[in-house]
C-alpha cells in the first residue's frame, strides 16, 4: 500500500513539474524585457525605432535607433502571463502613454510574445480590447530585437 501511494505521489509530482516547469513570473518577464529593443525599419510616431524598457515597466521610445532623446515615455503593465508548449512567453499588457503620470488617458491593450530564444519581441495592440492573435500583416503589429 505504501509503495502504491509513493508511486502515485511521484507520478503527480512528475506531471506537476511538466505542466508548470516553464512558468515565468511577471518580475522575471520584466527582467527579460528590460533593455534596449530595436527595429531599423521603424522611424516614426507609433513605430518607434528604439524602445528602452526598465524592469519597472517604464519605456522610453525613440523615433530612430540612433536617437538620444526619447520621443515618448510610457508605462507597461503586465496583466496576464503564460508560456506555450514551444517555450514562447505570451502576455497581455496595458500601455499608458505618458506613463509617468498616474491616470494617463491613452490606454493601449497589447498581446505580446517573446520568442523562446529571447531574441524576438512581437506584439499587436488595440485601443479597444486585447487582440486575440498576432497578425504580422496589420498596422497594429510590431516586432523588435535586442540591440547588439
Amino acid at each position: 500500500m505504501k509503495t502504491r501511494m509513493f508511486f502515485a505521489l511521484m507520478i503527480l509530482f512528475f506531471i506537476n513539474t511538466l505542466i508548470f516547469a516553464d512558468d515565468i513570473t511577471i518580475t522575471e518577464c520584466m527582467k527579460l524585457l528590460g533593455g534596449t529593443w530595436v527595429n531599423n525599419e521603424y522611424h516614426d510616431m507609433g513605430k518607434w525605432g528604439k524602445k528602452v524598457l526598465n524592469e519597472n515597466g517604464i519605456s522610453d521610445d525613440y523615433f530612430e535607433v540612433s536617437g538620444s532623446k526619447p520621443s515618448m515615455k510610457a508605462q507597461i503593465i503586465i496583466n496576464e502571463l503564460w508560456t506555450n508548449n514551444e517555450g514562447n512567453i505570451w502576455f497581455k499588457s496595458n500601455v499608458y502613454d505618458g506613463g509617468y503620470f498616474e491616470g494617463a488617458e491613452a490606454n493601449i491593450f497589447e498581446l505580446n510574445k517573446i520568442s523562446n530564444s529571447g531574441t524576438v519581441w512581437e506584439f499587436m495592440f488595440s485601443y479597444h480590447d486585447y487582440p486575440t492573435k498576432i497578425y504580422a500583416e496589420t498596422y497594429f503589429y510590431r516586432i523588435y530585437y535586442p540591440q547588439e
